[in-house]
């Protein structure tokens, strides 16, 4: 079993995005022992990196160990040859430790201030992955496609990794499911969706990627909102505000997932929800006893290879959290 972190990005207000608090704590989730950092990626949003490759370059400099990747990329708003040129750059200087996660997007305004019709996002991302792993395996690429036409590619640099560094896909509807099985290494879930939503959707992917049948790993990676303390009303008192208001920030900003108790729609109403029903099987909190249960439950009905935790959102960072969680919650896991 794998664990991995959500890296924070840090703002300095009076210039701009800045990165050291990113690097600072990537360095110390190597330094913990954790197998993998990503970091996540959208325009015009203080919260997250704009240019995660060029970010992700500067982390693979200044770490030796630890595998380093998006999670996730808005891969159809961007044109995949420069993806795969990027990415291919970033596992020369981290001697092949990157990989990309991906996804489709839900924030219209990304796709068409580049002119790209966000409606054709689902067919770009398709044709997109395709182009990722031929750049990355072959030489003298040409490709046909609806979106995306070239003829006698040769990409370079070439990719450490062979025949290509990893692909995860997003997904949390089972259309995109069935694409990550079909065209990924691997599929990436969502934090919100509650077990119980993941459950079904589990079981469609390993059936699509049992029908591939071309040897390729498929990578179940599960990702879970963390928040962690000496005891769960701490937790209570310290996390659970915060992480309640970006989960209506994301309702509110269109992003729509499994959500059978509309958990998201009563809370932006002013609905007060308790810590029990908001934290359900979706989210892991409390003491690192409660959080290693679980997880033991996520891994026992997802059947996953590694887990993503995030422990909060934005530029403040509980190094206190994840040391917590590296130290007691991590061990008993892996054994």
């Amino acid at each position: 079993m794998k664990f991995g972190v959500v890296l924070p990005v840090a703002v300095d207000g009076s210039a701009g995005p800045a990165y050291d608090e990113t690097l600072r704590v990537c360095r110390l989730a190597e330094n913990l022992g954790f197998d993998f950092a990503t970091v996540s990626h959208h325009r015009f949003n203080p919260r997250y990196p704009s240019a995660p490759f060029v970010l992700l370059g500067a982390l693979a400099g200044s770490t030796s160990r630890i595998s380093l990747g998006t999670n996730i990329a808005v891969l159809p708003a961007m044109h995949p040859v420069d993806v795969a040129e990027q990415v291919a750059t970033v596992d020369r200087i981290s001697r092949g430790r990157v990989y990309i996660g991906a996804g489709t997007g839900y924030r219209r305004e990304e796709f068409e201030v580049g002119g790209v019709d966000f409606e054709s996002r689902g067919d770009r991302m398709s044709e997109a992955l395709e182009v990722l792993r031929l750049l990355w395996s072959e030489e003298n690429v040409t490709f046909a496609g609806n979106h995306f036409r070239f003829e006698n590619v040769t990409l370079q640099p070439r990719p450490v990794q062979v025949p290509s560094p990893p692909i995860l896909v997003g997904a949390q509807l089972k259309k995109a499911v069935i694409r990550a099985a079909r065209l990924g290494d691997g599929w990436t879930t969502d934090s919100k969706t509650t077990l119980r939503e993941l459950e079904p959707l589990v079981a469609l992917f390993r059936k699509e990627a049992d029908a591939a049948a071309d040897g390729r790993p498929r990578v179940i990676s599960v990702t879970r909102d963390v928040g962690i303390g000496p005891s769960r009303k701490a937790v209570e008192n310290s996390w659970l505000p915060s992480v309640k208001k970006v989960f209506v920030d994301y309702w509110r900003l269109g992003m729509r997932f499994p959500d059978p108790e509309r958990v998201s729609e009563r809370l932006a109403a002013g609905e007060s929800i308790g810590f029990d029903e908001f934290v359900s099987d979706r989210f892991v909190a409390g003491s690192p006893e409660d959080c290693i249960s679980a997880l033991q439950h996520v891994i026992e009905v997802v059947g996953c290879d590694q887990v993503l935790v995030r422990f909060g959102y934005g530029s403040r960072f509980d190094d206190h959290a994840m040391r917590l969680f590296a130290e007691e919650v991590i061990p008993p896991l892996r054994s």
